[in-house]
């Protein structure tokens, strides 16, 4: 499965209308699918301790906005994959803070662009030889709508999460 946190979103929104649905739609096959999408996003993140400045990172080249949207889609996971998949929500918490607080990090603090939230943090250890990489390299103090957008987006839905832990 992709890391389709589109999927997450939609199935967070879907969930409620199941028995709505002509036959009803089994929460089991929802639970199942993104159930495999979480773990493929867990999956995919970098292990700790792999580049300090860029831990929490979803992604292995410290982008922002794919960490970003992925927290969008875990978070929404939390909304209603079930008590029997406590170990994958217990890893997702886990994994979400520390995706916030490298969000966070990212952020412009100072200057012109404050508050911005730059496409990419840290640097890849070798030198880009290809014109592509050497593009891409130039690309990561960008900051564009969606980045910032998608950031907030994450951090205000982890927010509501743990506000709503704190109500239970």
């Amino acid at each position: 499965v992709e890391p389709d946190h589109w999927v997450l979103l939609a199935t967070a929104r879907l969930w409620p209308l199941c028995d709505q649905c002509s036959p009803p739609f089994p929460r089991e096959t929802l639970t199942r699918h993104a159930a495999k999408i979480c773990r493929r996003m867990l999956d995919d993140r970098p292990r700790p301790g792999e580049r300090a400045l860029e831990s929490g990172c979803l992604t292995p080249d410290g982008r922002t906005c794919p960490t970003a949207t992925r927290v969008e889609g875990l978070t929404a996971a939390l909304t209603f994959l079930p008590d029997s998949e406590a170990s994958l929500r217990d890893e997702i918490k886990q994994t979400v803070g520390e995706a916030v607080d490298f969000l966070l990090r990212s952020q412009v603090r100072a200057g012109p662009y404050a508050g911005g939230i730059p496409r990419a943090v840290g640097s890849n250890a070798e030198t880009p030889t290809d014109s592509a990489a050497q593009r891409d390299a130039h690309r990561r103090t960008e900051i564009r709508i969606d980045y910032v957008q998608h950031a907030l987006s994450a951090m205000i839905q982890w927010e509501q999460v743990n506000a709503g832990d704190a109500e239970s």
